[in-house]
């Protein structure tokens, strides 16, 4: 007797291989050449950033509780810079996961090393920048002098 696969476990293998192997066997990226999250860390700065800063500045600004936080984590291929909001409550958001937890628990998933905090008041003062963050020294020098 042939072994059948149910429609759903065909739906997962066929997923995981559009996820991990066809864009490297399809030649649309080349080969994995880290194999591991260290190995990458060690060539790499922390990678480009996406819409994290933005996303968290805009949560700060309807929840003026919360405390706009800008550092790196520890993502899938090494540190990346990145964007949070700290909560008044105990709780973090996280505008990449859109998920919202522990202040602890967050940082014993993401490692965080925290760069500066804002509060509402100033991360509205610091748009004067003309963008979301991350903000250099000097800039938070002459919009909020500190």
């Amino acid at each position: 007797m042939i072994p059948t696969i149910s429609n759903a476990m065909m739906t997962l293998m066929l997923v995981r291989f559009m996820v991990n192997d066809a864009p490297h066997a399809l030649g649309l990226l080349p080969p994995p050449k880290y194999n591991s999250v260290e190995e990458y860390s060690k060539e790499h700065k922390p990678l480009p950033t996406g819409t994290c800063y933005s996303d968290a500045w805009r949560y700060v600004m309807h929840n003026i509780d919360g405390v706009l936080v800008h550092g790196s984590i520890v993502g899938l291929y090494g540190r990346i810079n990145h964007a949070w909001v700290e909560l008044s409550d105990g709780t973090v958001w996280d505008p990449s996961s859109q998920a919202k937890m522990f202040t602890e628990k967050y940082y014993s998933l993401v490692d965080p090393i925290v760069e500066d905090r804002y509060t509402a008041d100033e991360a509205a003062h610091m748009l004067n920048v003309g963008y979301h963050g991350p903000w250099t020294a000097e800039e938070r020098m002459k919009h909020i002098g500190r």
